[in-house]
């Protein structure tokens, strides 16, 4: 199955999902996290969820990473082609674009 073929069949998995069964998943993979040997390092690049296209929520991992003094770095796209990471901090201004990714609004 190609990348196209892949995503198209997730996407529909994920369309059958309920708004309780998203939350109850995305929680079960955060807790995941915290059994992972990954918590040496400093810096964590996360997405943000397309919530439209039910995708596993980011929050409670966003969460955790700050609870033990992580800094994350989001995505910016810029150039509609190129993707960058900015460091998430108090100040940073977030923002939808045309595909529906939240991504860093840059002034």
């Amino acid at each position: 199955m190609n990348k196209i073929a892949l995503r198209s069949a997730y996407l529909e998995k994920r369309k059958k999902l309920q708004t309780e069964e998203i939350a109850t998943l995305s929680a079960a993979i955060g807790n995941q996290l915290l059994n992972c040997p990954i918590w040496d390092a400093s810096y964590y690049s996360l997405f943000l969820s397309i919530v439209s296209k039910k995708e596993i929520d980011t929050e409670f991992i966003l969460t955790l990473l700050h609870g033990r003094d992580k800094e994350v770095c989001l995505p910016r796209i810029q150039n509609d082609t190129e993707i960058v990471h900015i460091l998430l901090t108090d100040n940073t201004k977030i923002k939808t674009n045309h595909w529906g990714f939240q991504s860093l609004k840059m002034d």
